[in-house]
């Protein structure tokens, strides 16, 4: 019986360290020392994808040009 539990815990604790989701929570305590600035850069950094940073940097190029 306690094999079994703790086969049980394991299977769950090597889920939630799988998972791209429980990644954002031990990334959390390090991001909430960040200042207001900061976080909100890097929010946006994380969020956006590479092909909407192509897109931006598109579009600094035209407003340069």
């Amino acid at each position: 019986m306690l094999l079994k539990t703790w086969r049980g815990i394991a299977l769950v604790l090597a889920a939630l360290a799988l998972t791209m989701e429980s990644a954002h929570v031990l990334e959390l305590p390090q991001k909430m020392q960040y200042d207001a600035q900061m976080y909100a850069s890097v929010l946006v950094e994380t969020l956006q994808s590479p092909s909407q940073e192509h897109g931006e940097q598109q579009r600094l190029v035209r407003a340069q040009g």
